[in-house]
């Protein structure tokens, strides 16, 4: 025991002695101690015990030392504990090639934005990420102007996706110095996406690219006219491209090996002259995309006098059977009606046309009529099932959708400073488009386009109809459905769901008479109304005012409150 007591004050008296040479004196050890954590439990026997300064120093130099040391080892610790927790994750277990085709997957292009910057993330997790990520080169296959200098290298021989989105830089600087980085890899190009406020550079594009896939090129807010044979990008053929987006660039039109193999294709912003722009050349040039899947032409427009040559279909339909999305978005006419006169529309094609007419057309003139019936058929119009018109002070739509709603098969819009073209469309509807099996028809803001008897000539062309919704429209359209027909038929006959949404002269007096017309009589094999919804009604506010009409349908829907108008 006194061996071990002597042991004891010879450390403590090396410890205090270590001390000394660095702190000379108590304030010197204050200082040490700054919160005064280590003297708080020695100041109570610094005040009542006769101790001397020496020892006094040695105490308070021997829990300082104390401090330190359970810093140390807790410290030291939580460092091992961190260390066994990593370990111990099943994910620090995986080998090597896991990791890394699992960093692989986190970084495919599914967005464009967390593509870009998701590598780095993965790289700061752990020292173990880090490596793996920096020899994991397809990684760090996206990049874009922010990230070429440090991505480059590190992507090695791995397939690039190459991104630049515009700058406000009007001389186009920042553009040329990315393109001349990038321009030496042309070749692992499986993706490229450029938008510039600059023109395209011809000189950039004086390369092949065997392996790409996507081209995005869009010159911001300009409209091109013509081809320049500058750009050996757009001319030279490319047998792996799959996807083609232009804005603001003007290409050759010709069946050129472009378009070969394309699944996708957009051409936004190109004004050309018609006389070097016949519809059929547009037509033909699709049809060497037998894979399209998606068609988009947007402000495509043509100047000059359009001979009639322009405005023809092809003679032999182009078949394109995978033809999933066509869409025109302020394109003129004429290239619409002989785009839709060369192709066999597919059955379950989503048609959109935004359509601003100009003088002299209408809807009408954006479907070519066929020489022995003098209608056009849209072959994907006979699944629609629903149909829905719109009409309001800014032009008016029609969208149709399959059985179930599931998809939407056409969405006209026409805008125009007035409504009456579209009573214009709807009187000549069934002379031009034969009217499909329809069984729900909204109708909304018809009052302001067409008559009463006007609006019944409409509604007799949809027979099997067995949901009606009127919204905006006058009372006199719902007594449309207590009239007949013929002398054995009435309106509508297998209507059994009846939505009247904001039309505020309907009274419960001409809502009564077409209900109980069409449950007395049994004209024919007329249905009753079983469902009726009144929304929004002003003339029908309160639900004293359909006691009567209650006793006529089996669910009455009264509704008058701030509500939206559904299909």
């Amino acid at each position: 025991m006194e061996g071990m007591a002597e042991a004891v004050d010879q450390l403590l008296g090396d410890i205090s002695q270590f001390l000394q040479h660095q702190y000379a004196n108590m304030s010197e050890l204050q200082k040490a101690d700054p919160g005064g954590v280590a003297f708080r439990p020695l100041e109570e026997l610094f005040k009542y015990d006769q101790i001397s300064a020496m020892q006094q120093y040695q105490l308070y130099a021997l829990s300082i030392a104390k401090r330190r040391a359970i810093a140390e080892i807790e410290s030291s610790f939580a460092k091992n504990l961190r260390a066994c927790y990593h370990t111990i994750q099943p994910i620090s277990r995986l080998p090597t090639e896991v990791l890394s085709l699992i960093f692989e997957f986190a970084t495919s292009p599914t967005s464009e934005e967390t593509c870009l910057y998701f590598a780095p993330t993965l790289a700061r997790v752990s020292k173990r990420w880090r490596n793996i990520a920096q020899h994991t080169p397809s990684i760090w296959g996206m990049i874009d102007d922010r990230s070429v200098d440090a991505y480059l290298p590190l992507s090695k021989g791995s397939p690039l996706r190459v991104v630049f989105k515009a700058h406000p830089d009007p001389d186009g600087v920042a553009y040329s110095a990315f393109m001349d980085k990038v321009s030496s890899t042309a070749h692992r190009w499986i993706s490229l996406k450029l938008e510039s406020y600059s023109i395209v550079s011809p000189q950039h594009f004086s390369v092949t690219a065997p392996r790409l896939t996507a081209l995005y090129l869009d010159t911001l807010g300009t409209f091109r006219f013509d081809y320049k044979p500058g750009v050996q990008l757009l001319t030279t053929g490319y047998s792996k491209l799959r996807s083609l987006h232009l804005a603001g660039i003007c290409l050759p039109l010709d069946p050129a090996p472009l378009f070969a193999g394309l699944q996708t294709l957009h051409l936004e912003r190109i004004r050309f002259r018609s006389s070097q722009f016949p519809g059929q050349l547009l037509a033909r040039a699709i049809s060497a995309s037998s894979e399209l899947r998606d068609f988009s032409l947007a402000h495509i427009i043509t100047y000059g006098a359009i001979s009639q040559e322009n405005r023809e279909a092809l003679k032999s339909p182009i078949d394109l059977s995978l033809l999933q999305t066509l869409r025109f978005t302020i394109v003129d006419s004429h290239i619409v009606c002989a785009i839709l006169g060369s192709i066999a529309v597919p059955t379950t094609l989503q048609l959109s046309v935004d359509f601003f007419p100009i003088l002299g057309e209408n809807a009408c003139t954006l479907f070519p009529k066929t020489n022995d019936t003098g209608k056009f058929h849209l072959s994907n119009l006979s699944l629609a099932r629903s149909l829905k018109f719109s009409a309001h002070s800014g032009g008016w739509r029609m969208e149709a959708w399959d059985e179930g709603g599931a998809t939407k098969l056409l969405d006209l819009q026409c805008t125009t400073r007035g409504i009456d073209s579209l009573a214009r469309f709807i009187q000549a509807f069934g002379c031009h488009i034969p009217s499909p099996p329809i069984h729900s028809l909204y109708i909304s803001g018809f009052s302001a386009v067409m008559e009463t008897d006007e609006f019944a000539d409409f509604l007799a062309q949809f027979p099997n109809l067995s949901r009606l919704t009127l919204h905006r429209c006058s009372s006199a359209f719902v007594n449309v459905l207590s009239t007949t027909l013929t002398p054995s038929r009435r309106y509508c006959p297998f209507l059994t769901h009846l939505r009247i949404e904001e039309c505020h002269d309907v009274r419960e007096e001409a809502l009564l008479r077409m209900l109980v017309s069409r449950v007395r009589g049994h004209l024919g094999r007329t249905h009753p109304i079983r469902v009726l919804d009144i929304v929004q009604c002003e003339g029908l506010r309160h639900p004293k005012y359909l006691r009567k009409s209650r006793l006529y349908v089996k669910k009455l829907n009264h509704k008058f409150t701030d509500v939206v108008s559904t299909r």
